[in-house]
């Protein structure tokens, strides 16, 4: 439970049709219950569920986050939330999935890839890492990272190629 304030001093847009919160202040409670599973498991997760005020209206919300580990160098962690946001004369749905994959190649070399699918704002990024450890607490990244939205305007937004090393300069 928790009780929530905010007053806006500009009108506040709500991407993905959500309308237009006017100034003003907000007051509203929150609900939510949660179960997480134990993480030390080849399978865990945990599920969320909250209910509450949304500045002039209502907000429900559903977290589900499996976490799967099938072998000591490879899991999942695919996570899915959808909020039902109801306010003066419109209702509206947002939905996002977000999946990371983390591989060990070795113990000096990991991997991370991230896709996040955004309903909302309708996009879709990819963030994909290489770390390699050359000595412990040195490191190599290299990262590409993609952002793009779908649908009828599908665009690129934005497109990044990272390198970045750590060096501990007290050896």
């Amino acid at each position: 439970y928790s009780r929530n304030f905010q007053r806006l001093l500009k009108p506040f847009r709500i991407s993905g049709g959500g309308g237009t919160v006017p100034v003003g202040d907000y007051r509203w409670n929150s609900f939510n219950t949660q179960y997480n599973a134990f993480v030390g498991r080849k399978a865990s997760g945990s599920i969320g569920l909250d209910h509450g005020g949304y500045y002039d209206g209502t907000i429900t919300t559903l977290d589900i986050s499996p976490y799967l580990k099938p072998t000591s160098k490879l899991s999942f962690s695919p996570s899915y939330q959808s909020n039902r946001i109801v306010r003066p004369s419109l209702t509206f749905v947002t939905r996002r999935l977000n999946t990371q994959v983390n591989y060990s190649i070795s113990q000096k070399w990991l991997t991370r890839t991230s896709v996040i699918v955004n309903s909302q704002d309708k996009s879709l990024t990819l963030n994909s890492r290489l770390n390699y450890i050359f000595r412990p607490g040195d490191d190599l990244f290299v990262v590409y990272s993609e952002s793009r939205t779908y649908g009828d305007s599908s665009a690129l937004r934005n497109r990044a190629l990272i390198v970045k090393v750590t060096y501990s300069l007290d050896r």
